[in-house]
């Protein structure tokens, strides 16, 4: 039998023999991506209008260095907090990085 799904379940919200569908929208469980991995960043107006999409940056993690690949940059700035919404791709083959690791940015292009 071929996966339909690929990644790693996170969180299961519904049990067996639990209702599904009818009135009840809510899922059935939370499917993660792991490879690739996207990391989000909420940067300065400064550090963001640097970045441009496709180049390499180099990202941080405890005493690792993690290439990403810049795959989005928002042309708005978020009013509460002055940032601007960044998304960098990482490779990550050997599910290296959890989902949820905090990861620092270095603005400097590579």
């Amino acid at each position: 039998m071929q996966n339909l799904f690929d990644g790693a379940m996170a969180r299961v919200h519904k049990q067996q023999g639990e209702l599904v569908g009818g009135v009840d929208s809510s899922s059935i469980l939370t499917l993660v991506q792991l490879d690739p991995l996207i990391a989000e960043f909420h940067l300065s107006p400064f550090h963001a209008e640097r970045l441009d999409q496709n180049v390499r940056i180099n990202l941080h993690q405890a005493d690792k260095t993690i290439s990403g690949t810049v795959t989005f940059i928002s042309s708005v700035i978020e009013a509460q907090s002055g940032t601007i919404l960044v998304k960098v791709e990482l490779t990550n083959p050997d599910g290296v990085l959890v989902s949820g690791s905090r990861v620092s940015f270095d603005p400097a292009p590579m």
